[in-house]
């Protein structure tokens, strides 16, 4: 029965080392920009793969926009599969939009590999884009793809 016992407990720190979960929230003045602009807001996100957030409103199509893409660079030795989400929020904290991404489940992220999660895009009305003053993130990454 103690012999069950230490390899349950092995199992289930070994279980916490697999997968990784994150938030982080904060204020936010978006700015028009690009980027590689110094006034793009930059949140810095996981563990085992190192994502830079890049937070800003542009022009795309015609259509202005708040880019929320995820810069992920893969730190650890094997691969990795990641879940990316963001809101933004007004001051009163109403939704203004979210989005959010992740790495194929096909083939994930692989050691030393970096990738840009360039989908994180939220198109509003003229106006709304200005109101967004908080965020929140949730940041997800695993050995195997997330939920399974």
């Amino acid at each position: 029965m103690k012999a069950l016992a230490t390899i349950i407990v092995i199992a289930a720190v070994a279980v916490g080392f697999i997968a990784y979960g994150e938030t982080k929230e904060g204020s936010c003045q978006l700015k028009q920009g690009r980027p590689s602009d110094e006034n793009v807001i930059k949140v810095h996100v996981g563990e085992k793969v190192k994502g830079t957030c890049k937070f800003f409103i542009e022009d795309l199509f015609g259509k202005k926009i708040i880019s929320a893409n995820i810069e992920l660079e893969n730190a650890s030795p094997v691969t990795m599969y990641c879940q990316y989400y963001v809101a933004f929020f007004d001051k009163d904290g109403n939704l203004i939009g979210c989005t959010g991404d992740r790495t194929s489940d096909k083939n994930g992220l692989g050691s030393g590999k970096s990738v840009q999660l360039g989908s994180c895009l939220i198109p509003l009305p003229i106006g709304f884009h200005e109101k967004a003053v908080q965020y929140k993130i949730a940041f997800y990454e695993a050995e195997k793809p997330i939920g399974q």
